[in-house]
């Protein structure tokens, strides 16, 4: 996520916006010559169609990171609402917790961090897992372990024993 980040291309974009102006401006004394309302008319159609682009891509950004910031919160009140408190050393599995909203973070770090204001515990264990079949199978093997599921917009507490695929058909 480090150096990869969107936020390093925020730089560039001062250098696309001089040289849009510039390509503006160029038109516009091109077309000046010839007829003045028309060259005019233009650059205004060329400035609003530019400006309009940019407040649309700004409204789906904004609803996007609104989206991540409601999922994050829907995770963590969730598990504040409906599991009051674990035992000490208890293994908590997430699985499928998301990452990212569109173009918008959700959890990619801080997760855990969210879950310690919650409980105050240190000695929790909390593991993420992409596979359903996985953490139930890791929490089988343990005596005190949760696993919690995202799908659909919810988080679950996923069944201790296995589904059988018959049953999934």
């Amino acid at each position: 996520l480090g150096n990869i980040a969107e936020r390093y291309v925020y730089g560039a974009h001062l250098g696309f916006f001089v040289i849009v102006s510039f390509l503006i401006e160029w038109v516009y004394q091109k077309l000046k010559r010839q007829k003045v309302r028309f060259a005019l008319a233009l650059t205004i159609a060329i400035v609003v169609g530019l400006s309009g682009f940019y407040l649309l891509e700004n409204q789906k950004t904004q609803r996007s990171w609104t989206q991540a910031g409601e999922t994050a919160n829907k995770i963590l009140l969730t598990m504040a609402s409906n599991y009051g408190a674990f035992n000490k050393f208890e293994t908590l599995y997430f699985v499928n917790v998301p990452m990212r909203y569109g173009r918008a973070w959700v959890f990619p770090v801080g997760f855990e961090d969210g879950l310690w204001f919650i409980y105050r515990d240190d000695t929790l264990v909390i593991e993420r897992e992409n596979d359903l079949e996985k953490a139930l199978d890791l929490a089988k093997e343990q005596k005190r372990a949760h696993v919690f599921v995202f799908e659909n917009g919810e988080l679950r507490e996923a069944r201790k024993e296995r589904v059988k695929k018959d049953e999934k058909k």
